[in-house]
Protein backbone atom coordinates (compact mmCIF):
# COMPACT_ATOMS: atom_id res chain seq x y z
CA UNK A 1 0.00 0.00 0.00
CA UNK A 2 2.57 2.26 1.18
CA UNK A 3 4.69 1.28 -2.20
CA UNK A 4 1.78 2.11 -4.02
CA UNK A 5 1.02 5.65 -2.73
CA UNK A 6 4.48 6.41 -3.15
CA UNK A 7 4.01 5.54 -7.34
CA UNK A 8 1.17 7.39 -7.63
CA UNK A 9 3.05 10.75 -6.09
CA UNK A 10 5.98 10.18 -8.28
CA UNK A 11 4.07 9.71 -11.20
CA UNK A 12 1.79 12.61 -10.25
CA UNK A 13 4.69 14.69 -9.98
CA UNK A 14 6.52 13.77 -12.99
CA UNK A 15 3.30 14.58 -14.71
CA UNK A 16 2.73 18.01 -13.34
CA UNK A 17 6.90 19.18 -13.84
CA UNK A 18 6.36 18.15 -17.55
CA UNK A 19 3.55 20.17 -18.32
CA UNK A 20 5.14 22.80 -16.58
CA UNK A 21 8.47 22.46 -18.60
CA UNK A 22 6.51 22.38 -21.81
CA UNK A 23 4.34 25.56 -20.80
CA UNK A 24 7.41 27.43 -20.04
CA UNK A 25 8.97 26.37 -23.41
CA UNK A 26 5.57 28.31 -25.25
CA UNK A 27 6.00 31.02 -23.02
CA UNK A 28 9.35 31.28 -23.69
CA UNK A 29 8.78 30.69 -27.50
CA UNK A 30 6.07 33.96 -27.15
CA UNK A 31 8.38 36.24 -25.39
CA UNK A 32 10.79 35.60 -28.22
CA UNK A 33 8.80 36.36 -30.90
CA UNK A 34 7.27 39.54 -29.05
CA UNK A 35 11.19 40.31 -28.62
CA UNK A 36 10.72 39.83 -32.36
CA UNK A 37 8.60 42.12 -33.26
CA UNK A 38 9.40 44.91 -30.71
CA UNK A 39 13.14 44.76 -32.87
CA UNK A 40 11.81 45.16 -36.85
CA UNK A 41 9.07 47.76 -35.37
CA UNK A 42 12.12 49.91 -34.54
CA UNK A 43 14.02 48.81 -37.51
CA UNK A 44 11.30 50.12 -40.04
CA UNK A 45 11.14 53.13 -37.74
CA UNK A 46 14.42 53.46 -38.32
CA UNK A 47 14.31 52.58 -41.92
CA UNK A 48 11.46 55.26 -42.80
CA UNK A 49 13.47 58.12 -40.82
CA UNK A 50 16.69 57.20 -42.77
CA UNK A 51 14.61 57.10 -46.45
CA UNK A 52 12.53 60.45 -45.87
CA UNK A 53 15.84 62.22 -44.78
CA UNK A 54 18.56 60.30 -47.51
CA UNK A 55 19.62 62.32 -49.89
CA UNK A 56 19.93 60.71 -53.44
CA UNK A 57 17.69 58.37 -55.03
CA UNK A 58 20.57 55.20 -54.57
CA UNK A 59 20.21 55.72 -50.75
CA UNK A 60 16.59 55.81 -50.80
CA UNK A 61 16.25 52.71 -52.79
CA UNK A 62 18.42 50.72 -50.45
CA UNK A 63 16.35 52.19 -47.32
CA UNK A 64 13.10 50.82 -48.99
CA UNK A 65 14.38 47.23 -49.94
CA UNK A 66 15.65 47.60 -45.87
CA UNK A 67 11.92 48.34 -45.01
CA UNK A 68 9.66 45.99 -47.41
CA UNK A 69 12.23 43.14 -45.78
CA UNK A 70 11.42 44.41 -42.27
CA UNK A 71 7.85 44.61 -42.75
CA UNK A 72 7.02 41.42 -43.98
CA UNK A 73 8.58 39.63 -41.15
CA UNK A 74 7.10 42.13 -38.77
CA UNK A 75 3.52 41.21 -40.09
CA UNK A 76 4.00 38.16 -40.67
CA UNK A 77 5.30 37.58 -36.69
CA UNK A 78 1.83 39.79 -35.88
CA UNK A 79 -0.27 37.05 -37.60
CA UNK A 80 1.28 34.05 -35.96
CA UNK A 81 0.85 36.19 -32.48
CA UNK A 82 -2.46 36.83 -32.92
CA UNK A 83 -4.04 33.80 -35.50
CA UNK A 84 -1.23 31.27 -34.27
CA UNK A 85 1.63 30.17 -36.45
CA UNK A 86 2.94 26.41 -36.97
CA UNK A 87 6.37 27.73 -38.49
CA UNK A 88 6.54 30.25 -35.75
CA UNK A 89 5.56 27.46 -33.46
CA UNK A 90 2.50 29.29 -31.86
CA UNK A 91 -0.16 27.38 -30.61
CA UNK A 92 -3.83 28.76 -30.78
CA UNK A 93 -3.92 28.29 -26.98
CA UNK A 94 -1.55 30.83 -26.93
CA UNK A 95 -3.01 33.61 -29.24
CA UNK A 96 -6.42 33.50 -27.42
CA UNK A 97 -4.34 34.38 -24.68
CA UNK A 98 -2.08 37.12 -26.15
CA UNK A 99 -5.05 38.66 -28.24
CA UNK A 100 -6.66 40.17 -24.92
CA UNK A 101 -3.41 41.84 -24.81
CA UNK A 102 -3.15 42.56 -28.83
CA UNK A 103 -6.67 43.81 -29.21
CA UNK A 104 -5.48 47.15 -27.62
CA UNK A 105 -2.51 47.85 -30.04
CA UNK A 106 -4.45 46.47 -32.81
CA UNK A 107 -5.10 49.86 -34.76
CA UNK A 108 -1.76 50.62 -34.03
CA UNK A 109 -0.41 47.63 -35.80
CA UNK A 110 -2.80 48.44 -38.58
CA UNK A 111 -2.04 52.12 -38.34
CA UNK A 112 1.96 51.37 -38.82
CA UNK A 113 1.67 48.73 -41.57
CA UNK A 114 -0.81 51.62 -43.63
CA UNK A 115 1.99 54.06 -43.15
CA UNK A 116 4.91 51.58 -44.17
CA UNK A 117 3.31 50.55 -46.97
CA UNK A 118 1.92 54.73 -48.00
CA UNK A 119 5.95 55.15 -47.83
CA UNK A 120 6.66 51.79 -50.07
CA UNK A 121 4.69 53.61 -53.05
CA UNK A 122 6.99 56.67 -52.91
CA UNK A 123 4.13 58.79 -52.92
CA UNK A 124 6.07 62.20 -52.57
CA UNK A 125 7.95 63.77 -50.24
CA UNK A 126 4.52 65.74 -48.43
CA UNK A 127 3.12 62.31 -47.66
CA UNK A 128 5.91 60.58 -46.90
CA UNK A 129 6.72 62.99 -43.93
CA UNK A 130 2.64 62.42 -42.92
CA UNK A 131 3.26 58.62 -43.28
CA UNK A 132 6.37 58.69 -41.20
CA UNK A 133 5.30 61.20 -38.73
CA UNK A 134 2.01 58.73 -38.20
CA UNK A 135 4.02 55.47 -38.14
CA UNK A 136 6.66 57.16 -34.85
CA UNK A 137 3.20 57.90 -32.93
CA UNK A 138 2.49 54.65 -33.25
CA UNK A 139 5.50 52.47 -32.70
CA UNK A 140 5.51 53.93 -29.08
CA UNK A 141 2.13 52.38 -28.65
CA UNK A 142 3.28 48.91 -30.05
CA UNK A 143 6.32 48.89 -28.05
CA UNK A 144 4.45 49.47 -25.24
CA UNK A 145 1.75 46.40 -25.95
CA UNK A 146 4.01 44.41 -26.57
CA UNK A 147 6.35 44.77 -23.44
CA UNK A 148 3.49 43.80 -21.35
CA UNK A 149 3.00 40.57 -23.39
CA UNK A 150 6.22 39.48 -22.51
CA UNK A 151 6.02 40.90 -18.55
CA UNK A 152 2.59 39.03 -18.91
CA UNK A 153 4.49 35.73 -19.89
CA UNK A 154 7.22 36.37 -17.40
CA UNK A 155 5.17 36.95 -14.71
CA UNK A 156 2.94 34.01 -14.98
CA UNK A 157 6.31 31.58 -15.63
CA UNK A 158 7.60 32.96 -12.22
CA UNK A 159 4.21 31.62 -10.68
CA UNK A 160 4.46 28.55 -12.34
CA UNK A 161 8.10 27.75 -10.72
CA UNK A 162 6.86 28.75 -7.29
CA UNK A 163 3.93 26.49 -7.43
CA UNK A 164 5.86 24.27 -8.48
CA UNK A 165 8.26 24.47 -5.91
CA UNK A 166 5.18 24.01 -3.47
CA UNK A 167 4.36 20.77 -5.62
CA UNK A 168 7.93 19.15 -4.40
CA UNK A 169 7.68 20.50 -0.92
CA UNK A 170 3.67 18.53 -0.67
CA UNK A 171 5.07 15.53 -2.69
CA UNK A 172 7.55 15.07 -0.15
CA UNK A 173 5.22 15.39 3.20
CA UNK A 174 3.02 13.54 1.62
CA UNK A 175 6.22 10.31 0.93
CA UNK A 176 7.57 11.51 4.98
CA UNK A 177 3.52 10.90 5.89
CA UNK A 178 3.24 7.26 3.87
CA UNK A 179 7.21 5.94 5.54
CA UNK A 180 5.45 7.39 8.85
CA UNK A 181 2.21 5.26 8.87
CA UNK A 182 4.28 2.39 7.72
CA UNK A 183 6.69 2.26 10.25
CA UNK A 184 3.66 2.69 12.88
CA UNK A 185 1.26 -0.18 11.62
CA UNK A 186 3.52 -2.64 9.17
CA UNK A 187 6.64 -3.36 11.24
CA UNK A 188 5.05 -5.85 13.93
CA UNK A 189 6.83 -9.36 14.90
CA UNK A 190 10.59 -9.12 15.50
CA UNK A 191 11.15 -11.67 13.45
CA UNK A 192 10.96 -9.84 10.43
CA UNK A 193 13.06 -6.72 11.30
CA UNK A 194 16.20 -7.32 9.36
CA UNK A 195 14.12 -8.15 6.41
CA UNK A 196 12.10 -4.75 7.02
CA UNK A 197 15.51 -2.63 7.34
CA UNK A 198 16.41 -3.83 4.44
CA UNK A 199 13.06 -3.14 2.24
CA UNK A 200 13.20 0.09 4.09
CA UNK A 201 16.89 1.26 3.05
CA UNK A 202 15.64 0.08 -0.89
CA UNK A 203 12.76 2.37 -0.36
CA UNK A 204 14.89 4.97 0.84
CA UNK A 205 17.07 4.73 -2.18
CA UNK A 206 14.71 4.68 -4.45
CA UNK A 207 12.99 7.66 -2.86
CA UNK A 208 16.73 9.13 -3.07
CA UNK A 209 16.39 8.60 -6.84
CA UNK A 210 12.92 10.41 -7.18
CA UNK A 211 14.38 13.24 -5.32
CA UNK A 212 16.91 13.72 -7.49
CA UNK A 213 14.83 14.09 -10.76
CA UNK A 214 12.12 15.97 -8.94
CA UNK A 215 15.43 18.22 -8.32
CA UNK A 216 17.02 18.28 -12.01
CA UNK A 217 13.56 18.68 -12.91
CA UNK A 218 13.46 22.17 -10.61
CA UNK A 219 16.74 23.12 -12.23
CA UNK A 220 15.26 22.66 -15.67
CA UNK A 221 12.36 24.92 -14.96
CA UNK A 222 14.31 27.54 -13.19
CA UNK A 223 17.04 27.63 -16.23
CA UNK A 224 13.88 28.89 -17.91
CA UNK A 225 13.18 31.22 -16.05
CA UNK A 226 16.84 32.66 -15.99
CA UNK A 227 16.62 32.67 -20.07
CA UNK A 228 13.51 34.63 -19.74
CA UNK A 229 15.13 37.15 -17.50
CA UNK A 230 18.11 37.17 -19.69
CA UNK A 231 16.26 37.95 -22.52
CA UNK A 232 14.20 40.61 -20.71
CA UNK A 233 17.70 42.44 -19.57
CA UNK A 234 18.24 41.72 -23.52
CA UNK A 235 15.41 43.83 -24.15
CA UNK A 236 16.52 46.68 -22.36
CA UNK A 237 19.15 46.98 -24.48
CA UNK A 238 16.72 47.42 -27.50
CA UNK A 239 15.41 50.66 -25.24
CA UNK A 240 18.56 52.35 -26.15
CA UNK A 241 17.68 52.68 -29.55
CA UNK A 242 13.83 54.55 -29.48
CA UNK A 243 15.95 56.94 -26.73
CA UNK A 244 18.31 57.89 -29.26
CA UNK A 245 15.24 58.68 -31.40
CA UNK A 246 14.91 60.64 -28.83
CA UNK A 247 17.51 62.68 -28.30
CA UNK A 248 18.54 62.89 -31.89
CA UNK A 249 14.74 64.26 -32.63
CA UNK A 250 15.03 66.47 -29.53
CA UNK A 251 18.44 68.09 -30.82
CA UNK A 252 16.80 68.86 -34.26
CA UNK A 253 14.20 70.80 -33.01
CA UNK A 254 16.28 72.58 -30.30
CA UNK A 255 17.66 73.88 -33.60
CA UNK A 256 14.38 75.04 -34.95
CA UNK A 257 12.89 78.67 -34.19
CA UNK A 258 11.41 78.19 -30.54
CA UNK A 259 10.06 81.13 -28.03
CA UNK A 260 11.32 81.08 -24.38
CA UNK A 261 8.62 78.55 -23.07
CA UNK A 262 9.73 75.92 -25.77
CA UNK A 263 13.11 75.96 -25.68
CA UNK A 264 12.54 75.07 -21.54
CA UNK A 265 10.55 72.57 -22.24
CA UNK A 266 12.99 70.88 -24.79
CA UNK A 267 15.72 71.66 -22.89
CA UNK A 268 13.82 69.46 -19.63
CA UNK A 269 13.23 66.91 -22.37
CA UNK A 270 16.63 66.24 -23.32
CA UNK A 271 17.89 66.54 -19.71
CA UNK A 272 14.98 63.45 -18.50
CA UNK A 273 16.13 61.34 -22.01
CA UNK A 274 20.30 61.65 -21.03
CA UNK A 275 19.13 60.93 -17.18
CA UNK A 276 16.78 57.93 -18.44
CA UNK A 277 19.88 56.95 -20.85
CA UNK A 278 22.26 56.59 -18.06
CA UNK A 279 20.37 54.60 -16.02
CA UNK A 280 19.56 52.05 -18.95
CA UNK A 281 23.03 51.91 -19.60
CA UNK A 282 24.24 51.43 -15.98
CA UNK A 283 21.73 48.55 -15.77
CA UNK A 284 23.09 47.20 -18.78
CA UNK A 285 26.64 47.04 -17.75
CA UNK A 286 25.50 45.32 -14.29
CA UNK A 287 23.62 42.85 -16.50
CA UNK A 288 26.86 42.27 -18.85
CA UNK A 289 29.04 42.19 -15.92
CA UNK A 290 26.63 39.67 -13.90
CA UNK A 291 26.51 37.33 -16.94
CA UNK A 292 30.13 37.74 -17.51
CA UNK A 293 29.73 39.10 -20.72
CA UNK A 294 31.86 42.20 -20.23
CA UNK A 295 34.99 41.70 -21.75
CA UNK A 296 38.04 44.67 -21.31
CA UNK A 297 40.11 46.14 -24.07
CA UNK A 298 43.57 46.54 -23.57
CA UNK A 299 45.82 49.11 -25.12
CA UNK A 300 48.14 51.36 -24.83
CA UNK A 301 46.99 54.86 -23.89
CA UNK A 302 48.25 58.31 -22.07
CA UNK A 303 47.08 57.56 -18.25
CA UNK A 304 47.99 61.81 -17.51
CA UNK A 305 45.88 63.08 -20.22
CA UNK A 306 43.07 60.64 -19.44
CA UNK A 307 43.13 61.79 -16.06
CA UNK A 308 42.87 65.86 -17.32
CA UNK A 309 40.29 64.72 -20.22
CA UNK A 310 38.14 63.52 -16.98
CA UNK A 311 38.34 66.53 -14.70
CA UNK A 312 37.68 68.45 -17.46
CA UNK A 313 34.08 66.42 -18.35
CA UNK A 314 33.34 66.52 -15.04
CA UNK A 315 34.19 69.99 -14.57
CA UNK A 316 31.72 71.33 -17.42
CA UNK A 317 28.66 70.31 -14.74
CA UNK A 318 29.38 72.11 -12.26
CA UNK A 319 30.09 75.92 -13.43
CA UNK A 320 26.95 76.96 -10.93
CA UNK A 321 28.87 75.32 -8.05
CA UNK A 322 32.01 76.73 -6.55
CA UNK A 323 34.01 73.59 -6.69
CA UNK A 324 37.64 73.48 -7.80
CA UNK A 325 39.00 70.09 -9.08
CA UNK A 326 42.64 69.69 -8.50
CA UNK A 327 44.61 66.68 -9.61
CA UNK A 328 48.35 65.34 -8.41
CA UNK A 329 50.19 62.75 -10.22
CA UNK A 330 52.76 61.66 -8.25
CA UNK A 331 56.72 61.05 -9.20
CA UNK A 332 56.63 57.62 -11.16
CA UNK A 333 53.47 57.39 -12.45
CA UNK A 334 54.00 56.12 -16.10
CA UNK A 335 52.91 58.33 -18.54
CA UNK A 336 51.82 55.64 -20.75
CA UNK A 337 50.31 52.15 -19.11
CA UNK A 338 48.35 49.60 -21.19
CA UNK A 339 45.26 48.91 -20.10
CA UNK A 340 41.18 48.96 -20.57
CA UNK A 341 41.19 53.59 -20.65
CA UNK A 342 37.69 53.33 -20.85
CA UNK A 343 36.74 51.39 -17.92
CA UNK A 344 39.28 53.25 -15.87
CA UNK A 345 37.61 56.26 -17.05
CA UNK A 346 34.53 55.11 -16.37
CA UNK A 347 35.28 54.67 -12.89
CA UNK A 348 37.04 57.70 -12.04
CA UNK A 349 34.32 60.21 -13.68
CA UNK A 350 31.94 58.35 -11.80
CA UNK A 351 33.24 59.24 -8.79
CA UNK A 352 34.23 62.83 -9.62
CA UNK A 353 30.76 62.59 -10.09
CA UNK A 354 29.60 61.72 -6.89
CA UNK A 355 32.03 64.00 -5.35
CA UNK A 356 30.95 66.95 -6.98
CA UNK A 357 26.99 66.15 -6.27
CA UNK A 358 27.75 65.46 -2.64
CA UNK A 359 29.69 68.84 -2.30
CA UNK A 360 28.36 71.73 -2.41
CA UNK A 361 31.31 73.68 -1.78
CA UNK A 362 35.44 73.52 -1.38
CA UNK A 363 37.19 71.21 -3.33
CA UNK A 364 37.77 68.07 -4.95
CA UNK A 365 40.75 66.32 -5.60
CA UNK A 366 42.38 63.32 -7.42
CA UNK A 367 45.73 61.57 -6.60
CA UNK A 368 47.18 59.59 -8.15
CA UNK A 369 50.54 57.10 -7.50
CA UNK A 370 52.14 53.84 -7.78
CA UNK A 371 51.27 50.93 -5.35
CA UNK A 372 53.50 48.24 -6.82
CA UNK A 373 55.23 48.03 -9.74
CA UNK A 374 57.78 45.40 -10.89
CA UNK A 375 59.42 44.98 -14.58
CA UNK A 376 56.35 43.84 -16.74
CA UNK A 377 53.37 44.97 -14.24
CA UNK A 378 52.11 47.44 -11.84
CA UNK A 379 49.72 48.78 -9.61
CA UNK A 380 47.96 52.38 -9.70
CA UNK A 381 46.47 53.68 -7.12
CA UNK A 382 43.62 56.57 -7.65
CA UNK A 383 42.27 58.52 -4.68
CA UNK A 384 39.66 60.98 -5.03
CA UNK A 385 38.84 63.12 -2.06
CA UNK A 386 35.75 65.80 -1.43
CA UNK A 387 35.18 68.02 1.50
CA UNK A 388 31.30 66.98 0.87
CA UNK A 389 28.68 65.57 3.56
CA UNK A 390 30.35 62.22 4.37
CA UNK A 391 29.17 59.00 4.73
CA UNK A 392 27.67 57.09 8.11
CA UNK A 393 30.29 54.58 8.92
CA UNK A 394 27.79 51.77 9.47
CA UNK A 395 26.85 52.21 5.97
CA UNK A 396 30.14 52.43 4.37
CA UNK A 397 30.13 48.12 4.15
CA UNK A 398 27.17 48.62 1.69
CA UNK A 399 27.77 51.58 -0.39
CA UNK A 400 28.75 49.33 -3.01
CA UNK A 401 26.41 47.25 -3.50
CA UNK A 402 23.70 47.48 -5.74
CA UNK A 403 20.75 49.61 -5.38
CA UNK A 404 22.42 51.00 -2.00
CA UNK A 405 23.08 54.39 -1.06
CA UNK A 406 24.38 56.43 2.05
CA UNK A 407 21.13 57.79 3.01
CA UNK A 408 17.54 56.28 1.60
CA UNK A 409 16.97 60.62 1.75
CA UNK A 410 19.33 60.79 -0.62
CA UNK A 411 17.39 59.52 -4.23
CA UNK A 412 14.80 61.99 -3.50
CA UNK A 413 17.50 64.90 -2.98
CA UNK A 414 20.34 63.57 -4.88
CA UNK A 415 18.93 61.22 -7.73
CA UNK A 416 20.77 57.79 -8.57
CA UNK A 417 19.89 54.80 -8.84
CA UNK A 418 22.38 53.28 -5.96
CA UNK A 419 24.05 51.12 -9.15
CA UNK A 420 27.27 53.43 -9.85
CA UNK A 421 29.18 52.54 -7.29
CA UNK A 422 28.31 48.75 -7.56
CA UNK A 423 29.46 49.19 -10.99
CA UNK A 424 33.05 50.85 -10.36
CA UNK A 425 33.49 47.55 -7.87
CA UNK A 426 32.98 44.98 -10.37
CA UNK A 427 34.82 47.36 -12.94
CA UNK A 428 37.91 47.15 -9.90
CA UNK A 429 38.10 43.18 -9.60
CA UNK A 430 37.66 42.55 -13.25
CA UNK A 431 40.80 45.14 -13.98
CA UNK A 432 42.75 43.13 -10.87
CA UNK A 433 42.33 45.94 -8.30
CA UNK A 434 39.52 47.18 -5.72
CA UNK A 435 38.05 49.85 -4.24
CA UNK A 436 37.09 51.15 -0.87
CA UNK A 437 35.91 54.51 0.84
CA UNK A 438 37.06 56.22 4.01
CA UNK A 439 34.95 58.70 5.26
CA UNK A 440 33.88 61.56 8.27
CA UNK A 441 29.96 62.50 7.97
CA UNK A 442 30.27 66.28 7.59
CA UNK A 443 34.00 66.63 6.37
CA UNK A 444 33.93 64.35 3.38
CA UNK A 445 35.28 61.13 1.93
CA UNK A 446 38.45 59.67 0.46
CA UNK A 447 36.97 56.92 -2.78
CA UNK A 448 40.05 54.81 -3.17
CA UNK A 449 40.74 52.18 -6.46
CA UNK A 450 43.15 50.34 -7.56
CA UNK A 451 43.92 48.89 -11.09
CA UNK A 452 46.60 46.28 -12.37
CA UNK A 453 48.30 47.47 -15.80
CA UNK A 454 49.99 44.70 -17.99
CA UNK A 455 53.10 46.91 -19.10
CA UNK A 456 54.69 49.96 -18.42
CA UNK A 457 55.81 52.13 -21.56
CA UNK A 458 57.35 55.22 -20.63
CA UNK A 459 58.12 57.14 -16.82
CA UNK A 460 57.44 60.07 -16.13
Amino acid sequence: MALTTVAILTIVGQIIIHIVIDQQLDDANVINIAGRQRMLSQKMAKASLAYVHAGDEETKEGYLRELEVAVSLWEGSGLGLLYGSDELGLSGENSLIIKQSFSSIESSFQAIKSSVNTLLAQPGPEIEQEALATLLVHEATFLSGMDSIVFQYASESRARVEWLQHIEVGLGLLTLLTLLLEGLFIFRPSARKVREAFEVKERNARLSEINNELEKSIIRAEEASRLKSSFLANMSHEIRTPMNGVLGMTELLSETPLSDDQTELVETIQLSADSLLQIINDILDLSKIEQGKLELVKDTFDLHKLIKESIVIVSAGIISKPISIQHTVYPGVPQFIRADATRIQQVLINLLANAVKFTSEGEVRVDVSIRSISPDALVVHFIVTDSGIGIPADRLPVIFESFEQADSSMTKKYGGTGLGLAICKRLCEMMGGRIWAESVQGEGSEFHFTIKADAVYSVS
